[in-house]
């Protein structure tokens, strides 16, 4: 049995000064009480919350903590086949529909993420017509509408917009070598390239376009995300995700991208799981 002076230094090794004046006064007069009686008084000291840091403030900390925000997954996909597409010429921003190949591929696109991504929870697409149309087929089999976005637009190819595209890259192959000599550094020549006339450079794409997906993914933490958008959007992004200078892969139509975008990683929030193709 301890002594009352013994309780209160225990006591006092769990309590603050404050805890003792309103909590021990009670403790020793049951002591007291139990010793006039002949009972024994078994003392527990209770374990007190610090003042300073309560539950619930601590709660909401860690709920509104910027680095502590969950991560969106996105599944970036590429819009069905164009007449455009098969004749292999520019499309850039002019607004070309799906052709009878792409809307087969947009239906079968549908099926493909039911199946192996049915917890998509919203859909955003670009407003071009052959992206939106594709998004359209998967929206309605999800029971979801689609978000509409003109920053998820295809890169503007400026002047060679429905051009050949092998017949243009042979044009212009002289002047991105003399580009990638003057600027060596992939960052550095995304802001001149490409060299087209009057087109949008790779560093203004990826400007608008990450910061349309930081957007949405802070609407949309810890859910997973389809984005129906265009190819050279998608395969800009994986470059730079992976930090490859000249490695741009060759993405069919209704290609999936699946990118993580991880809040607290600021220098570098978008990570390229995987790449799946669905369509063939």
């Amino acid at each position: 049995m301890s002594s009352i002076q013994e309780i209160c230094k225990n006591h006092q090794n769990n309590s603050t000064n404050t805890e003792l004046d309103k909590i021990d006064k009670i403790k020793l007069n049951l002591y007291t009480r139990a010793h006039r009686s002949g009972k024994t008084y078994s003392y527990k000291p209770p374990v007190v919350r610090s003042r300073k840091t309560p539950v619930s403030s601590t709660i909401i900390q860690k709920n509104t903590h910027p680095q502590l925000r969950e991560s969106t997954e996105f599944l970036l996909v590429r819009h069905g086949e164009t007449d455009w597409n098969k004749q292999k010429l520019y499309l850039g921003q002019t607004n070309i529909s799906l052709n009878e190949t792409g809307i087969k591929q947009a239906k079968k696109l549908a099926r493909y993420l039911v199946e192996k991504h049915p917890d998509i929870t919203a859909i955003y697409s670009s407003d071009l017509a052959r992206a939106s149309a594709t998004a359209q087929h998967v929206a309605r089999v999800f029971n979801v509408k689609v978000n509409q976005r003109s920053t998820l637009q295809e890169i503007s190819w400026g002047e060679v917009e429905g051009s050949n595209v092998d017949e243009t890259d042979k044009a212009y192959s002289q002047k991105l070598e003399d580009l990638k000599k003057t600027y060596p550094g992939r960052k550095e020549r995304w802001a001149h390239e490409p060299v087209f006339p009057k087109g949008e450079t790779y560093n203004t794409l990826l400007l608008r376009v990450k910061n349309e997906l930081k957007h949405i993914a802070s609407a949309h933490p810890g859910e997973k995300i389809a984005v129906f958008a265009h190819g050279r959007i998608l395969r800009t992004l994986v470059s730079e995700s992976m930090d490859h200078a000249d490695v741009y892969p060759q993405l069919p139509n209704c290609a999936i991208v699946q990118l993580r975008f991880t809040p607290e990683k600021s220098d570098c929030p978008f990570t390229c799981l995987k790449i799946e193709e669905p369509s063939h």
